[in-house]
């Protein structure tokens, strides 16, 4: 696996009793082989099986898996919330506006998220405990926002004419 399939311990506890192994933590950070201390990034072949979790994944570590020669859809679990999210980044960049994530800075979802969104808009994202506030104060009359509760996330679009950067607090 990626990683964490849900946030769930009894669920996760359970796929690592049944031998499954998570490439990196829930913070992106990639893990070892208990039983050689190599990277498990650096052991994965072609005939390896690696699921997507529900929070989704980053363009680089799908590029990461194409590249070893695994396939991305056939065992993608990635949430159809977190993609409408995604579906919506796209199509605020079509109307030209830019894309800002408000989320847990380190949470998967949040940078699959702001990877995806990139690829699409100019995009930025901010942590939980950044000034949404002060966001909201300067572009207020602009603003439009989403709310999707399973996401434990703000969604904003603001026109491109107000901020044209694209970064990451990551």
């Amino acid at each position: 696996m990626l990683s964490e399939l849900i946030h769930n311990p009894f669920v996760n506890e359970d796929l690592l009793e049944r031998g499954l192994n998570y490439l990196q933590s829930d913070r992106g950070i990639p893990l070892p082989d208990p039983n050689t201390g190599k990277m498990l990034w650096e052991t994965l072949t072609k005939n390896d099986i690696v699921i997507i979790p529900a929070f989704g994944a980053t363009d680089e570590d799908k590029l990461r898996l194409i590249e070893k020669g695994l396939p991305l859809n056939q065992y993608d679990a990635t949430c159809m919330l977190v993609e409408k999210v995604w579906k919506a980044a796209r199509r605020y960049g079509k109307e030209g506006c830019t894309v800002i994530i408000h989320g847990k800075v380190e949470h998967e979802e949040t940078k699959a998220t702001f990877s995806n969104s990139a690829a699409f808009a100019p995009s930025l994202s901010f942590g939980i405990k950044k000034g949404l506030r002060s966001l909201e104060k300067s572009f207020s009359p602009k603003i439009r926002t989403k709310k999707n509760d399973s996401l434990s996330s703000l969604e904003l679009s603001v026109p491109r004419d107000l901020t044209h950067r694209k970064t990451s607090k990551n």
